[in-house]
């Protein structure tokens, strides 16, 4: 049916990729720091300390990641669509991690600052994993250049689609 549309499967699952990461990242991004500042309320200090070790997680993971996708020899890390098949799910349960408190918090509570500090690693470390993979697979997966452009139009749209919701 997708290819009597005249819509090649390969990069309409792409496009869907980019749209599921985007639409996660983004919702995650807007609403951690509302959750944990206003109900879980984490303590100021607890949560610069997170924002720190996310920063200094965040600058090791890119390039830790991206050696492990190079030289790996295991399937599932050295292969892109396996790299995302089997990192997606866990990328969701990491972006679950924040919205579910692991006790009811008094106000700063030590453990949310924990929470905060493992929930934004997590998360963070799973984006770079099917991320890096994903951005990887679009080199990959032709060799042509208008193959590369129709993946880049299916983008676009899903970008379109994406800012029409956001907006209304």
């Amino acid at each position: 049916m997708i290819r009597r549309l005249g819509i090649n499967p390969a990069a309409l699952a792409y496009a869907m990729t980019t749209l599921g990461s985007g639409m996660i990242n983004n919702i995650f991004s807007f609403y951690y720091v509302k959750l944990f500042l206003n109900k879980y309320q984490i303590s100021e200090g607890a949560f610069h300390q997170s924002q720190v070790v996310y920063m200094v997680w965040n600058a090791v993971n890119d390039p830790l990641f991206g050696y492990l996708q190079d030289t790996s020899k295991v399937p599932c890390c050295s292969q892109r669509r396996l790299s995302i098949l089997y990192g997606a799910p866990l990328y969701s349960l990491a972006f679950l991690l924040a919205w579910f408190p692991w006790r009811s918090y008094t106000p700063g509570d030590w453990l949310s600052g924990l929470h905060l500090t493992v929930a934004l690693c997590a998360f963070d470390g799973m984006l770079t994993f099917v991320l890096l993979a994903q951005c990887a697979l679009f080199a990959e997966i032709s060799n042509h250049h208008q193959n590369r452009l129709r993946l880049i139009k299916y983008s676009q749209v899903r970008k379109a689609f994406l800012l029409y919701f956001l907006i209304n």
